[in-house]
């Protein structure tokens, strides 16, 4: 049994710790949690999310929590990012062709999402730390993301 959608205190509507969720998790038999809080891009809701200054700190917090349960629990981080186009100044969509360049443009920050990349992309990613991937089953691809 699992758990894929588990907000935290930094999004403002949620009680308790990251470990709190995790031996509770734990408890009832669950086999791996996902923490998912909120990062709204725009001015409207904020009230309901972390601040991008939380980020480093949300996931050093869950790298560290999953690598203290990791006998107990696969623990996973990821992010419900809610955006409104009008409130955007932009979205880049970028076609890189050369698999080096991918892989160099996530490790840099440059890209932060990619859909449906190529197989040995994903083979190239798994291999790297510094580099996490969501598999989504409605949606056949990789959407790597900073961890």
């Amino acid at each position: 049994m699992i758990d894929y959608h588990v907000h935290t205190s930094l999004c403002n509507h949620a009680n308790g710790t990251m470990e709190q969720y995790i031996r509770q998790a734990v408890e009832i038999g669950l086999t791996e949690i996902c923490f998912l809080d909120h990062l709204i891009l725009h001015e409207k809701g904020r009230r309901l999310t972390m601040s991008p200054e939380e980020l480093p700190f949300y996931f050093h917090a869950a790298r560290h929590l999953a690598n203290k349960y990791k006998d107990q629990i696969q623990v996973k981080v990821g992010l419900e990012v809610d955006v409104i186009p009008a409130y955007l100044d932009q979205i880049v969509f970028r076609i890189l062709p050369e698999a080096a360049t991918r892989l160099t443009a996530f490790e840099t920050g440059a890209i932060l999402i990619a859909g449906e990349p190529p197989a040995l992309d994903a083979i190239a990613w798994r291999a790297r730390q510094s580099i996490r991937y969501l598999r989504r089953e409605s949606w056949p691809g990789l959407v790597p993301a900073r961890a």
